[in-house]
């Protein structure tokens, strides 16, 4: 099955349950690595890329390299069979996977409460349960410390994920969800 995996480049989350997902048999895009290029990353077009004001940000997304990468995400957003939206991440993630429910595609929100994540790979500086640590996290940005651990358990609800056809919290769930949509 093709496998839309719907994420954040802050989420140390992604690449592990990308690897999962492909150790599984499915043929899984991976937006950080896409099978064509390199990952889009605001960074490339300006390195102060989260100080833009509104009017810089929609200048930014007519850029050539921002419409690429936004061409190759979607490319594979109509690609693919399931669109899985791998907590925690933002806007874009979101989007996806409102757009790939729209469409028709099996959709789930994962939170991958047993999956081991890389938190220094991302600037990870704070302890595992998020808190003050006096660095600010290059992962979450928070100037207190990371708090990226904590957003898999303490979550802020939105009555939109029922768009989903589920919400999955671990990796057995997954599986077989990931079963039950494979046989349809």
């Amino acid at each position: 099955m093709k496998i839309y995996a719907a994420s954040s480049w802050r989420n140390p989350w992604q690449q592990p349950v990308v690897a999962h997902l492909r150790s599984l048999g499915h043929d899984v895009y991976d937006f950080r690595n896409p099978p064509t290029g390199s990952g889009f990353g605001w960074r490339e077009l300006d390195p102060n890329w989260q100080r833009w004001s509104p009017t810089e940000y929609r200048q930014n997304l007519e850029k050539p390299r921002a419409r690429e990468g936004f061409e190759s995400d979607f490319k594979a957003m109509r690609e693919c069979d399931a669109c899985v939206l791998i907590q925690p991440c933002g806007t874009s993630a979101h989007l996806e996977l409102g757009w790939c429910a729209g469409a028709g595609r099996h959709t789930a929100v994962y939170f991958p409460l047993d999956t081991r994540a890389d938190l220094a790979s991302v600037g990870h500086t704070g302890s595992a349960t998020g808190g003050t640590t006096g660095i600010p996290c290059g992962a979450c940005g928070d100037m207190e410390g990371c708090h990226l651990p904590a957003k898999l358990h303490r979550i802020e609800p939105e009555l939109m994920v029922k768009l989903a056809d589920a919400l999955l919290l671990g990796r057995v769930e997954l599986e077989d969800w990931l079963k039950k949509v494979d046989r349809r």
